[in-house]
């Protein structure tokens, strides 16, 4: 009898041992059997949820480290532009072409008032990029103004709307032209920590909302084309 009790008890152990064992060798694709209903089960169960919340952190990781990498590239791309309207243009391009948003929009200050600069909107959606720049521009976006993105241009601060048609602060006329409905913007940094403009992305094509990660991306890429533009203008 106590060898049958020593058997189910070391038997899971045993093999919750040899499961530490194969992920920390880097198998982080393992799992155990479905657990019975008693405190080893527990155990195994607890096992399989660290399992698929590290196998979440290495993904997210390398993910971070792709997004450094391609960063660093379009970096040293835009090194070598030195025309103002190019690297306009191509700032908001590779959001779209490097970064997988589908739409990006490129805003800078210009005294008092807050300009469309550069768009991308998808090669077959030319047209409607040219059309928004030139219909925003026409009646642009002053500093002072209730808006959303005088505010950012004010705080420094990203924001993610997810419902631009009745948030009090989004230019329903510029969200006509848009139609997005969800979008992040975010600050662009120059020198000294001068707010030069913001950048706008969105997955309108694909109707995804933006997430938190997606704003963060989007900061660590802002700080660049600060910095990148700021140096061209010098």
């Amino acid at each position: 009898l106590g060898a049958i009790f020593s058997w189910l008890l070391t038997g899971p152990l045993l093999q919750l041992q040899g499961g530490a064992q194969r992920v920390a060798a880097g198998d982080l694709q393992y799992r155990l059997p479905q657990p019975s209903n008693d405190e080893i089960g527990d155990l195994v169960l607890s096992f399989n949820v660290m399992a698929n919340a590290l196998n979440q952190k290495v993904a997210e990781l390398e993910e971070n480290l792709s997004q450094l990498a391609t960063l660093n590239t379009v970096s040293n791309r835009f090194k070598t532009i030195l025309s103002l309207p190019q690297l306009f243009q191509a700032i908001p391009q590779a959001l779209c072409d490097e970064f997988g948003f589908e739409r990006a929009v490129l805003y800078l200050r210009e005294g008092t008032r807050l300009n469309v600069a550069g768009t991308a909107f998808g090669a077959e959606h030319i047209s409607d990029a040219a059309a928004f720049m030139n219909e925003v521009n026409a009646q642009p976006i002053t500093l002072d103004s209730p808006t959303l993105e005088a505010d950012i241009i004010r705080s420094g601060q990203a924001v993610i709307v997810n419902n631009p048609w009745q948030h009090p602060r989004v230019l329903q006329s510029k969200q006509q032209l848009s139609r997005s409905e969800s979008y992040v913007q975010v600050p662009i940094f120059g020198h000294e920590k001068q707010v030069i403009g913001l950048l706008s992305a969105d997955y309108y094509y694909s109707g995804r909302a933006v997430s938190p990660r997606d704003a963060a991306q989007l900061l660590a890429y802002a700080s660049m084309a600060g910095l990148t533009i700021e140096n061209v203008r010098l």
